[in-house]
């Protein structure tokens, strides 16, 4: 039986891993963070409801993860 391949890791530099987290999170977690900005409005029209359950100190602390990113 042919055996399993070795586990990915972001710690072999060079890997394809340690590439992806390097260049393609950074622009994935860009585009996630467009498109909740530029669609916002209906974003809380939709889920608004919901948000208004999460207390406001957990709302600004994730916010305030991402602003490093912008």
């Amino acid at each position: 039986m042919a055996e399993s391949p070795a586990f990915l890791s972001a710690q072999d530099v060079g890997s394809f891993a340690y590439l992806t987290i390097k260049d393609r999170t950074p622009q994935i977690l860009t585009k996630v963070i467009d498109t909740l900005h530029r669609h916002k409005s209906e974003f809380f029209e939709k889920h608004g409801e919901v948000l208004k359950k999460v207390p406001k100190e957990e709302l600004q602390s994730a916010l305030a993860m991402t602003a490093p990113l912008e």
